[in-house]
């Protein structure tokens, strides 16, 4: 999609700039997600099934997102790309952790099931978006952390549960 903008761009002056978001969550995000992943689970018992607990990924709030996108729209300047991203790299023990800390849920048990380990080939062991060219360029800047977006995400899916099967692995 970015290669047909910038032809567009290039080609016909339309304006254009290019966001790229990272790991978005939040309230009706889908089941094939690992934040809902856990945190439906958690919500329904005290076992979490789980692939590899080590990945780091840049999670950023929804409503962070939609302001990244609005403030990129305003700009007057086109042809540049924006990563959408915390610049915060968090594993998913850490989503675990905080869910739990959230929830004041106490000896959880974690279990690795083997269907939900990516290839080691196919996994990204540490992923963090760069985002200073967007802060720069707009001011913006993440005002969700991670554990108060996690709140609005755990309130949601907790008045939401039905929509989901916490006990199936969504691929």
């Amino acid at each position: 999609m970015e290669k047909l903008a910038w032809s567009f761009f290039y080609a016909d002056a339309v304006p254009v700039n290019i966001v790229r978001l990272f790991n978005n969550y939040g309230p009706r995000q889908s089941a094939r997600a690992v934040t809902p992943t856990i945190i439906t689970q958690l919500l329904t018992g005290d076992e979490v099934k789980i692939g590899s607990l080590e990945p780091k990924r840049d999670f950023t709030f929804v409503l962070d997102t939609v302001e990244a996108f609005l403030r990129v729209a305003e700009l007057d300047t086109y042809g540049a790309v924006y990563n959408i991203g915390s610049h915060i790299s968090i594993s998913v023990k850490d989503i675990i952790d905080t869910a739990c800390k959230v929830l004041g849920k106490e000896n959880v048990r974690i279990t690795t099931d083997e269907l939900r380990v990516r290839p080691g080939q196919s996994e990204v062991w540490s992923l963090k978006a760069e985002n200073k060219k967007l802060r720069d360029a707009t001011g913006w800047k993440p005002r969700y952390s991670y554990e108060e977006g996690l709140k609005v995400t755990i309130d949601w899916l907790s008045k939401n549960l039905g929509l989901y099967k916490p006990g199936e692995y969504a691929i």
